[in-house]
């Protein structure tokens, strides 16, 4: 006689005769505890253990140290406790292989359900289920609001092999996701005992509502030895399955790989994705069968960025959400998602204006991409409003700022991109090829939200400031947030030094890790090369201010062939937000130039630029540089206005220098054992070097004011602390080391008068 299952609400019984009248056994494990000691306890002194109910506590927190033996069905109400598994090296579920009932007149042991209902099983290694080469029928095989995550590994997850069979494999509002990859199968059968040999009319294989990740990756889904049969049936609805199976095979992968038509099945509303060089995107189902509707949910996806983590929250603007598919525990309220605007401006006009216009009837902005047209000048008269990224490309285009009171850009108070860690994360503002002229206020401001920006640059651009306010004193401002990485790169940025305190300011929280990339792996870079800046904050500001990345092993500069002109000094510390922590690091050739003198910068470990570089004219914005500099020589600063090098004439400083040095020489005579003595030979050392192989008037200047100064020092150091006798005093003479000498002989002396004291040659 053909057996018939009655499917009841969530659980299923059955007409079988015979089922067992072994002790039915509830056992509820204390919290915190190992499951299977609790278990293996009650079993203690119970002739013969029948069904088994294992009641957790809600959210509680288990171990289990070996598998759950039972010889009869299982229930395991987990009531959203946690179970680790890490520790075994065996089956979860273990069927006994002396079964609790007698065998029936097909040759199997016929018994209630094995049911896995709201329980969160980690780390487990190893089969779910395991029917241990006995042949039991179980009517349902039961997973129901779980969790079930596995470690990689190639152990099948439901595993009937060596004997077995099962009514229904029920998987229901469920999650089964695996990091590294399983590459075992989700269902596995022993070729032998097929579903009609236990007496059934139809085996059903259904999946539901449920969430599917990495599992039977690169394999068949099912190992199911009688695949292509007629009382075989699959239901697959609402579900999001992403890298699970052979790519574009999941449903065929169910009926092992077969695609014949014999089957029934009820395939419909699922998300079949699939991830390739990191990008998920649907992925097309061959179907296993004529006429079967299988819907795979479209563009946009779901991307789980924390799937390694076990997390599946849907992405509110996705396919996915909007049809609400998927374990019920990772949906969320669907969100229209955003529309990105791309502005093409070919002629002068407002550009604030045309952007208004251009997001009318747009329910929620995305993305703003403006494109200029060079050689044109167009007007903002308000800022670029950004809930998303912002990219302008200027293509040689000018905007005149002169009538913006307000930021440039400025991000908006209802953003349109994912919340990652507290973040809005944003993946680029960008501004590329373009002159803005007269920026009365900040070139970017966050207006105070969290935004995390991953790109942010400026680029091959000329920006004149005419600034008169700024938002939280600095000209890049994130007041509550940050960037990953900043590229500042072949930039003039110019104006009158009076309003912003700093170039860029962040969130002393705002940093790589609490945006929510790994410190570990990832880098935050920050990036300026071939830039000219002149007055472009207060020459007291601090270029940067984010104490956050205070000597951060993560973060890195590459600073190269810029210019700082009256912009403040200690660049590199500022930056840095007060000390350099990495040390993959890249400083060279740079210009730090403040009150007219070179002020170098101590965390600079390459080769600093010390000329003057001789702008052509930059109260008129013309920062060409001196033909006879350094930074023509090393072709630093912004591209626009370099010049090919022309070495100076420094025949008549060489001289002066040369002359110094003889000078030097013939005071210090044959004294080389004094203190004195030592440190003037030092400086004579360093000025014949430079003498040498010095190419600019600078470096031979600042030679000879070092020489003068230890001459000085030395005809000073011998009569320290010699007291003066007065104006009218005789002439009095000393050694050079201070002592007094009251008959000269020939040689070098310290003549003192009063005050007057001077070296002379006695001879």
């Amino acid at each position: 006689m053909k057996r018939n299952l009655l499917v009841l609400g969530t659980f299923l019984f059955t007409t079988i005769a015979g089922m067992s009248a072994a002790e039915p056994l509830i056992v509820a494990p204390e919290d915190g505890g190992d499951i299977t000691a609790a278990l293996n306890a009650a079993k203690e002194g119970v002739a013969e253990v029948g069904d088994i109910t294992i009641n957790l506590a809600a959210g509680g927190k288990y171990t289990v140290s070996g598998s759950l033996e039972t010889s009869g069905a299982l229930v395991i109400n987990g009531n959203g406790a946690t179970v680790s598994a890490k520790d075994l090296t065996s089956s979860f579920v273990l069927m006994s292989q002396t079964p609790s009932v007698a065998v029936d007149e097909k040759g199997f042991y016929a018994i209630g359900n094995v049911e896995f209902r709201n329980v969160n099983v980690t780390e487990l290694s190893q089969q779910l289920f395991y029917a241990n080469k006995t042949k039991y029928l179980i009517p349902a095989l039961v997973t129901d609001s779980c969790q079930i995550q596995l470690a990689g590994g190639n152990k099948n997850i439901y595993d009937f092999n060596g004997g077995g069979v099962t009514g229904i494999l029920d998987i229901r509002c469920s999650t089964i996701n695996s990091t590294p990859a399983n590459t075992g199968t989700l269902y596995s059968s022993q070729s032998g005992d097929r579903a009609t040999d236990a007496g059934l009319e139809v085996q059903t294989l259904s999946i539901t509502n449920s969430t599917l990740y990495n599992i039977a990756n690169g394999k068949n889904v099912c190992t199911h030895r009688s695949a292509n049969q007629k009382w075989l049936k699959y239901v697959v609805k609402d579900n999001v399955i992403l890298d699970c199976g052979k790519k574009g095979q999941f449903v065929k992968g169910l009926n092992g790989g077969q695609g014949g038509g014999n089957p029934t099945y009820e395939v419909d509303n699922n998300s079949f994705l699939w991830t390739t060089d990191g990008v998920v995107a649907v992925e097309p189902e061959a179907e296993p069968a004529e006429g079967t509707i299988l819907n795979s949910i479209g563009e946009p996806t779901s991307t789980f960025p924390q799937a390694a983590e076990g997390i599946f929250t849907l992405d509110a603007t996705s396919a996915q959400a909007k049809c609400q598919v998927g374990d019920p525990r990772w949906l969320v309220a669907y969100e229209v998602p955003p529309t990105p605007v791309v502005l093409n401006l070919t002629e002068a006009t407002d550009i604030s204006t045309a952007l208004a216009a251009a997001m009318e009837g747009i329910e929620k902005v995305g993305d703003i991409t403006i494109n200029l047209t060079g050689n044109t000048t167009y007007t903002l008269s308000g800022s670029i409003v950004a809930p998303a990224s912002v990219r302008i490309y200027g293509n040689g285009a000018t905007i005149d700022a002169s009538a913006l009171e307000v930021p440039m850009i400025l991000m908006s108070e209802t953003p349109s991109v994912m919340k990652i860690n507290d973040y809005y994360r944003v993946d680029a503002v960008r501004i590329d090829s373009v002159t803005v002229r007269g920026l009365k206020n900040s070139i970017f401001y966050d207006n105070n939200f969290k935004y995390c920006v991953v790109d942010f640059s400026i680029t091959n651009s000329n920006i004149s400031l005419a600034t008169t306010a700024v938002e939280n004193e600095a000209l890049i401002s994130f007041k509550s947030g940050g960037a990953k990485d900043v590229t500042i790169v072949n930039n003039t940025i110019y104006g009158n030094g009076e309003v912003a305190k700093y170039f860029m300011r962040f969130n002393n929280s705002a940093r790589l890790d609490r945006f929510g990339f790994d410190k570990e792996k990832d880098t935050q870079l920050f990036t300026y090369q071939s830039n000219t800046f002149y007055k472009t904050i207060k020459s007291d500001g601090q270029w940067g201010n984010y104490g956050g990345l205070n000597g951060q092993k993560f973060v890195k500069f590459d600073l190269q062939k810029n210019i700082w002109f009256d912009s403040s000094s200690d660049i590199v510390r500022r930056l840095s937000g007060g000390r350099v922590g990495s040390s993959g690091n890249v400083f060279d050739y740079n210009t730090y130039f403040n009150g007219g003198v070179s002020v170098g910068d101590s965390n600079d470990k390459g080769t600093i630029l010390v000329t003057d570089p001789e702008f052509k004219d930059p109260m008129a914005g013309d920062f060409t540089i001196g033909a006879g500099t350094q930074q023509a020589k090393y072709q630093t600063g912004a591209s626009e206005w370099l010049v090919e090098f022309v070495a100076p004439d420094v025949t008549e400083i060489k001289a002066a220098l040369l002359a110094e040095i003889n000078a030097a020489t013939e005071l210090l005579g044959d004294d080389v054992e004094s203190e004195a003595g030592i440190a003037l030979k030092a400086a004579i050392d360093n000025a014949r070097e430079v003498y040498d192989n010095a190419e600019f008037a600078m470096e031979i200047e600042a030679a000879i004011e070092a020489l003068k100064k230890a001459e000085a020092d030395y005809q000073t150091s011998g009569i320290a602390g010699i007291g003066a006798d007065g104006s009218e005093a005789a002439v009095e003479y000393f050694n050079l080391q201070g002592i007094r000498v009251e008959n000269p002989s020939a040689g070098i002396y310290l003549r003192r008068q009063g005050s007057s004291v001077t070296k002379v040659i006695v001879k």
